[in-house]
């Protein structure tokens, strides 16, 4: 092996020394020391010397140096030594904690035999009748490619990757991955974590175009139901990651809790706890708990029964030190006075309720508003007027108009930002379409330029304070302080008599919920000890 290496080294060494167009010729990768190229009218392969197993060449060796790295270890390391191949560059560590559950058990290592039984590689193609109709194309499609790679494969017996003749005909039947093997257990896992982190519907695992693609990759794999899936796969999903995570509770001395109740578009009363704590690799990490259906009244006393039981069950009752919560006025009696827990109220919501008020009580403001609203209604509503505006949108970047959430403030600076940067886009486009009515005065744009101009400093605020991956609570403080410095330089502007109304209800407000906040420990301590 040495030897061959040392040969290869050599030839790159005089081919550095020969002009540019002998160098050319003379290059070749060291992967072709063990691989052989097969000429065959219609397909490239090329068959590996240490194992003979075959593959498809798409025209450069990278495949080949996966197949040495998989399958031949020993000999990839000692080749990338040699020449000195560079490891791909890592992606930078995020600051992101690793998930509970990965698609491949960590206690079920998959057997490459396992899969290799029926002699059917990943590159084969084969497909499976298993509905009809929406497969029938593709059972047609698959029989001719399938015929043709057994006629090129014929003359080479060594090749692992041929078709047997059984499994060109559906109908006789190609025999299916046993249930209970490795291969379908690492499959079916992924499958239940893909469904679960996309949030796609159970019933997709029904779905004939879901099957058919499925049959398309491996013939074989045959998925279980729907019910199969709610009732039993999904369940040992949610087991296995609850212990892990009773596990890593275990190891942790301290955690805080952010808890909110809040209701479905069903009309459903729910209840959710998150934990959050350091983990052992010093990273910041947030787990759901539990989300609870909550039929009784939420009075403090039964969102206090509610808390302890759901901290109990994760036996952290005593390593809590601190819960965040709106201020809504049962759940503050709740964690303060029932389960005696230190209560820090949740800036983003606080911050939130200024603003909203401060743009609720300025009834100029909230009629220039509410015709934004229906310009923007206007646009997302009506394709002709949509089409318009695209049409006179191409030279731009952005060509839509966001949506205002009701339940989310900084939505409102969204909207305002989407109209100002596509003011006369907007504007032509209600000419066209003769909506004189919804058109906007010069007075009017004046005032959302000003109004997204003051908002802003509170945006930026929600946004950076909204992480979950980073301490927060040391920049309430800091954060208080420069809006309210940045709403004093404001008050100094040429602005309407609106805008400064808006201004002076907003300072009004800071003072009003944040007076106060310099005078909170968690507060104090936090914003002492953070470097920063």
């Amino acid at each position: 092996m040495l030897n061959v290496i040392c040969q290869y080294l050599n030839n790159l060494h005089q081919c550095s020394c020969s002009p540019a167009k002998d160098r050319l010729k003379m290059v070749r990768s060291v992967a072709w020391l063990y691989f052989e190229k097969n000429v065959r009218p219609g397909k490239k392969t090329v068959t590996c010397t240490i194992c003979k197993r075959t593959q498809t060449f798409p025209g450069n060796t990278s495949n080949m140096f996966v197949h040495l790295q998989n399958h031949h270890p020993d000999i990839y390391k000692e080749i990338s030594t040699k020449i000195g191949k560079k490891p791909k560059n890592k992606r930078r560590e995020s600051n992101r904690p690793n998930g509970l559950l990965n698609e491949v058990n960590e206690n079920e290592a998959m057997d490459d035999q396992d899969y290799n039984e029926g002699s059917i590689d990943s590159d084969s193609t084969v497909f499976n009748e298993r509905s009809g109709g929406a497969t029938d194309e593709l059972l047609n499609t698959s029989r001719q490619n399938v015929g043709s790679t057994e006629e090129q494969e014929s003359s080479s017996s060594s090749s692992a990757n041929a078709v047997p003749s059984e499994a060109t005909d559906t109908l006789l039947g190609v025999e299916l991955f046993q249930a209970g093997s490795a291969f379908m257990k690492r499959l079916i896992r992924a499958l239940v974590i893909f469904i679960a982190k996309s949030l796609l519907p159970l019933s997709i695992v029904d779905n004939p175009n879901f099957m058919a693609f499925i049959k398309c990759i491996d013939a074989r794999i045959n998925f279980p139901c729907r019910n199969t899936i709610t009732y039993t796969h999904l369940p040992e999903l949610y087991e296995e990651a609850r212990l892990k995570l009773i596990h890593e509770l275990e190891k942790v001395d301290y955690v805080a809790l952010t808890t909110d109740c809040w209701t479905s578009l069903s009309n459903y009363s729910y209840l959710t706890v998150t934990v959050h704590y350091i983990s052992d690799k010093m990273k910041m990490v947030s787990r759901v708990l539990s989300t609870v259906h909550t039929e009784k009244n939420h009075t403090a006393d039964n969102l206090r029964d509610e808390l302890f039981a759901i901290t109990d069950l994760w036996g952290i009752r005593a390593k809590i030190v601190g819960v965040v919560t709106d201020n809504a006025p049962n759940i503050k009696k709740a964690v303060i006075e029932g389960c005696k827990w230190v209560r820090v109220s949740c800036f983003a919501h606080t911050l939130s309720l200024a603003v909203k008020e401060a743009i609720e009580s300025n009834a100029d403001l909230m009629h220039i508003l509410e015709r934004c609203r229906a310009i923007v209604s206007f646009f997302n509503q009506s394709t002709v007027a949509t089409a318009t505006l695209t049409r006179l949108c191409l030279n731009l970047t952005k060509n839509k108009l966001q949506q205002e959430c009701s339940t989310r403030w900084n939505c409102t600076i969204i909207m305002l930002r989407s109209l100002l940067e596509l003011k006369q886009p907007v504007t032509d486009s209600l000419r066209v379409l003769q909506r004189n009515d919804l058109l906007l005065e010069d007075f009017d744009w004046d005032t959302i330029a000003g109004a997204i101009e003051i908002l802003s400093p509170f945006e930026e605020a929600t946004t950076d304070l909204s992480s979950q991956f980073y301490p927060s609570l040391s920049k309430v403080i800091p954060c208080v302080k420069i809006i309210q410095q940045k709403l004093s330089e404001l008050i100094s502007s040429e602005y309407n008599p609106w805008l400064l109304n808006l201004l002076n209800i907003l300072k009004f407000n800071m003072r009003e919920r944040f007076g106060a906040i310099e005078r909170e420990i968690p507060l104090i301590v936090s914003t002492f000890l953070d470097p920063r």
